[in-house]
């Protein structure tokens, strides 16, 4: 039941709210870390929803808070399996690539999650595991985008680089620049779509300050999450914002109702009140203002 489950699982995250299918491996004990998750007493239902292996029933924090850290580093790591494994993704230093980065001269996505514990492929671990997979993974993201032809970095701002006397020498922004000097640069793509969560907002924003004109003339589009966003920007700069980055907001509203405008930004409803489930609620959203914001038809 379980390897027919997980089956189900990596299937529909590829086709959800989309209209194309996948073969994955017919083998599910190939997925190392759901053969760490069942030895933990959990799996994967057909939904994307972390079930007891027991009784079925749905997860429940115990109030052992080192149990709650392992099941977090399993499912992130089962995440990460099935990007490389199921989306061909590949690990350079910290971050991943899609394996067309360097050869997809159309378009691509960085995403940058929010700041904490979670790492490439999660934009939360608390939907991940008390929600499902669709709404608290990247991997939706990543299926949508090469559906419409997009290769996709992931970058790691929470990726620590301490120094001898244990602090933190790199923050989130110091990482997001790095990786578009050292990665994003030298991807051919003609146009970039970011899309960033919470405090991943502002790493968003510095590459925008920083990076001047080949920022602007490279990304179409910037969809916020919930996220920080800074004001300090020249004209050419909050021109950009005006046309091209929209914010997905927490909100009670339905989802795409206006709710007017926050820093310079203009803000809609992501479809979900609290503040983790944003990114999830808003993809199809998202990727309905990136065809908006094409400048290449």
């Amino acid at each position: 039941m379980i390897k027919r489950a997980l089956k189900a699982t990596l299937r529909n995250l590829a086709t959800f709210s989309t209209s194309f299918s996948r073969t994955y491996y017919e083998d599910t004990g190939n997925y190392e870390y759901h053969q760490k998750l069942i030895s933990m007493g959990y799996y994967f239902n057909e939904r994307g929803i972390l079930r007891s292996v027991k009784d079925n029933s749905p997860y429940k924090f115990t109030g052992d808070e080192s149990a709650y850290e392992s099941l977090c580093h399993a499912v992130t790591s089962f995440i990460q399996e099935v990007m490389i494994k199921d989306y061909n993704m590949i690990k350079a230093d910290s971050i991943f690539l899609s394996n067309d980065f360097y050869s997809n001269g159309l378009k691509a996505l960085v995403l940058i999650q929010g700041t904490g514990k979670v790492r490439p492929g999660v934009w939360s671990r608390y939907c991940c595991i008390n929600e499902s997979l669709e709404i608290g993974s990247m991997i939706p993201y990543i299926a949508h985008g090469k559906r419409l032809e997009h290769s996709a970095i992931i970058l790691n701002p929470n990726n620590e680089y301490r120094s001898e006397n244990q602090r933190p020498i790199f923050s989130m922004s110091d990482h997001c620049n790095s990786a578009w000097s050292k990665y994003i640069v030298k991807c051919p793509a003609k146009e970039l779509f970011i899309v960033a969560h919470s405090a991943g907002g502002y790493c968003a924003y510095n590459l925008l300050k920083n990076s001047g004109e080949h920022f602007t003339n490279r990304v179409s589009a910037i969809a916020l999450t919930d996220a920080m966003f800074g004001t300090e920007l020249n004209d050419k700069g909050k021109e950009f914002v005006k046309n091209r980055v929209l914010q997905f907001a927490a909100s009670e509203k339905a989802a795409g109702t206006e709710l007017g405008e926050a820093n310079g930004v203009r803000t809609v409803s992501a479809g979900h009140w609290k503040h983790e489930y944003t990114t999830g609620y808003a993809r199809k959203r998202v990727f309905s203002f990136f065809q908006e914001c094409v400048r290449t038809r």
